[in-house]
């Protein structure tokens, strides 16, 4: 498990800032990870525990600079705060560097988003995953943003399974992935998509895609997304589109 610390120039970390590994009941001589979440990692050994401050006093072992293999982009429609923090949750593990959060016709309207809560949980969730890079989360509001976003990125929309389909990589394709690729992709609310969402987004072109007969709840949708498409790269395997 990584320990998030804002500023690792110094050796030590106190009071809510040291929450998380205070809840851990560190020990003296214990060995831990340390990361400001924006690359740096620091192997670091307790010197000391301060009861009195709730902080603790490390020796720096070692500095390492680790790589941002986060190159997934997510436009997730509104869903409710609990489904919300559910998939903040999970954002690591699906290898997220943004998360757009969006309004669209049959979205979350009433409850505000509350981005300071949700930073709190991304970080204990990269905490927990272990990975070095926050993600970012931006809100778009409005119809007429959503639009210029959706046509700046052209993302692949998700949508419920037809009897129509085609290959989105051809099988026998003898070039995989060395790395992860950037994709980006756009996935509805509960709700699904609106006919007049659906109608825009065919006159945009969007390449719009099934991930099959199991319908995944909208706040996990992307990450089984980005799962089969990762499986696509590796393995050469077909998928479908609408």
């Amino acid at each position: 498990m990584y320990f998030f610390v804002a500023d690792l120039s110094g050796n030590s970390v106190a009071g809510r800032d040291a929450e998380h590994l205070w809840a851990m009941r560190p020990e003296q001589g214990e060995k831990i990870w340390v990361t400001n979440l924006a690359g740096d990692v620091v192997r670091a050994k307790i010197r000391f525990v301060q009861k009195k401050q709730r902080g603790v006093v490390w020796t720096r072992l070692r500095t390492e600079k680790r790589e941002n293999t986060t190159k997934n982009i997510l436009i997730q429609a509104k869903p409710d705060r609990a489904y919300l923090e559910k998939l903040v949750e999970i954002l690591p593990h699906a290898g997220v560097e943004i998360l757009y959060i969006v309004d669209t016709d049959l979205s979350e309207k009433k409850q505000p988003v509350n981005l300071e809560r949700l930073d709190r949980i991304l970080i204990r969730a990269c905490e927990q995953a272990e990975v070095a890079y926050l993600p970012r989360i931006e809100i778009v509001l409005g119809k007429e943003q959503v639009h210029d976003l959706i046509q700046k990125l052209r993302p692949t929309v998700l949508d419920i399974i037809t009897t129509e389909k085609k290959p989105i990589i051809k099988k026998g394709s003898e070039k995989k992935a060395e790395k992860p690729v950037a994709n980006i992709v756009l996935v509805g609310p509960e709700g699904g998509w609106s006919d007049t969402e659906k109608t825009w987004f065919d006159e945009q072109d969007l390449v719009r895609h099934s991930l099959g007969a199991v319908v995944f709840p909208a706040w996990l949708a992307g990450f089984g997304y980005f799962q089969q498409v990762q499986s696509c790269a590796s393995n050469c395997i077909d998928t479908h589109l609408l």
